[in-house]
């Protein structure tokens, strides 16, 4: 088990405002702004950073000494959200410190850069959900966030787990619950990452509601038919397609886009192309029948 106490240089048996003080001094002398491509530095402030957070939460603090005195396997290296704590590591957030503390990066880095978080950008790398569907991560702090990352339509809809590497500490796994609407907070260690959410090439985002094209053929859209459809879930639907079907019709499936928006299907009418001379005059003659001009 990592010795917090001795990655700070303090004693178990510190203070709280010990603690911080410690933290204070170790992360203005390891700042990456003060010792620029020096990478033991960014490392060793990674270490300062990781062992603050556990050490400057009570609860998260009390659950570290208890696992020492026990000998249970205690774990937050690279910030990692498996192990016995993986609840707390879930729902821990800045509002859980009283002011002074949640906001101390800002207090040590505008230091030196006069805008918080301003510098941060080598700590923040890629996003890579265990689909190996790529999200990006952005540094460019958005209300109240400290970073943003970009993640697959589906994933925000049905859940799913994504790995962040390069923010102090190390990579770490963070859950996304299902339904997670576009522009969300989640909470990364003592960061607030902003959720933006891509569109899939089949399903686009409009609101809370989500639009597909489905292509059908003249056939399906005159007389009307049954086709398997997938939504964005991954669910596997029957949907009906009305008889007399036009282009860009829609129908609506309710309650399956995200939560308070629905799923609208619009239908592109294939036309037949590439037709034998029989099928032109098998197709010339139904026209005929129908009544159609041509």
């Amino acid at each position: 088990m990592k010795d917090y106490y001795k990655v700070l240089g303090v004693s178990d048996k510190a203070t709280k405002d010990e603690i911080k003080k410690a933290f204070r001094e170790l992360a203005k002398k390891y700042h990456p702004d003060i010792n620029k491509g020096d990478k033991s530095a960014e490392e060793k402030f990674k270490e300062v950073s990781e062992a603050y957070e556990i050490l400057g939460n009570e609860d998260n603090k009390r659950k570290y000494d208890n696992a020492r005195i026990f000998g249970s396997g205690f774990d937050f290296g690279g910030f990692s959200s498996d192990g016995p704590f993986s609840k707390f590591y879930k729902t821990y957030t800045r509002m859980n410190r009283k002011n002074e503390d949640s906001d101390i990066f800002s207090e040590f880095v505008s230091s030196f850069t006069g805008t918080p978080f301003e510098g941060l950008g080598s700590m923040f790398g890629s996003v890579i959900n265990k689909a190996k569907s790529f999200a990006g991560v952005s540094t460019e702090p958005g209300p109240k966030s400290d970073a943003t990352i970009k993640i697959p339509l589906k994933i925000a809809l049905a859940g799913g787990t994504v790995e962040i590497a390069g923010l102090p500490g190390g990579s770490r796994q963070i859950t996304i619950p299902p339904n997670t609407v576009n522009h969300s907070l989640i909470t990364v260690g003592i960061y607030k990452v902003r959720i933006e959410i891509e569109n899939d090439p089949h399903f686009v985002l409009i609101g809370n509601n989500i639009k597909a094209v489905l292509t059908i053929n003249i056939a399906q859209a005159v007389l009307g038919s049954k086709v398997r459809f997938t939504d964005p879930r991954g669910t596997k639907l029957i949907l009906q397609i009305p008889k007399e079907t036009k282009q860009g019709d829609k129908v609506k499936l309710t309650g399956l886009g995200f939560p308070g928006g629905d799923l609208f299907v619009e239908f592109d009418v294939q036309m037949p192309h590439d037709l034998t001379e029989e099928q032109r005059r098998i197709f010339s003659e139904a026209c005929d029948r129908i009544g159609w001009k041509h």
